[in-house]
């Protein structure tokens, strides 16, 4: 999801790296999904960044994809009022669902895993957000945790079911101890996708994406 920070999301601005392309490539049915992918399925959202500045972000599933590390992305065309068109690319596949995204504070391509859909609550999987383990020289992890499931949440007086609370902890290594510098929460919805993130930064909300209306195909 195409954000001020990240990049959706944030949520995420998500920018073409050498990849090999692969126009047929069968995707997953999205009955089942928290992350549907399917060719032509529309999202549309409302960001709020704190003191700063708003904008509604469109994302469109295009139908074709990019490999990244001989992983298969599917691509999203995304249409900004303020940043204007883009592309990101969205990872499905393995029960597993994760964004590849540039950073703005961390200034590089960033892989946020938000969820594997055999988890358990409280599960927390570490994972390495970059190719290489750095972030500006620095080592850095993610803290991927399952908060809740079975959520029912109510946005723009739409209510949600079936919703799937995760929490993202980006953390740096200084001299052996690692530390949080931000968090992504992110909620998605069976058959819907992401419905709502949040960027905290220094215990508060910095960021906040919330879904005004969704075709799923």
């Amino acid at each position: 999801m195409k954000r001020n920070l990240l990049v959706i999301l944030a949520v995420l601005t998500l920018f073409y790296v050498s990849c090999k392309k692969d126009s047929a490539n069968t995707t997953p049915s999205s009955a089942d999904s928290y992350f549907p992918v399917t060719s032509g399925s529309t999202w549309r959202y409302y960001d709020f960044v704190q003191g700063s500045s708003t904008d509604t972000i469109t994302l469109k599933m295009t139908g074709g994809t990019s490999i990244f590390n001989n992983k298969t992305y599917y691509n999203t065309a995304t249409k900004s009022t303020n940043s204007g068109a883009g592309t990101e690319y969205f990872y499905s596949a393995n029960h597993s669902y994760a964004i590849r995204a540039l950073n703005a504070y961390a200034g590089t391509i960033i892989e946020l895993k938000l969820y594997n859909d055999t988890a358990t609550v409280g599960n927390n999987l570490i994972s390495t957000p970059t190719d290489n383990g750095l972030v500006d020289v620095i080592p850095a992890r993610t803290i991927n945790t399952v908060v809740a499931k079975n959520l029912t949440r109510t946005i723009n007086g739409k209510t949600f079911t079936d919703v799937i609370h995760t929490k993202v902890d980006f953390q740096y290594d200084y001299s052996g101890n690692y530390q949080t510098g931000f968090s992504y929460d992110f909620y998605l919805a069976k058959g819907i996708g992401m419905i709502e993130s949040q960027l905290t930064i220094l215990g508060g909300t910095y960021e906040e994406e919330v879904i005004l209306d969704y075709s799923i195909k």
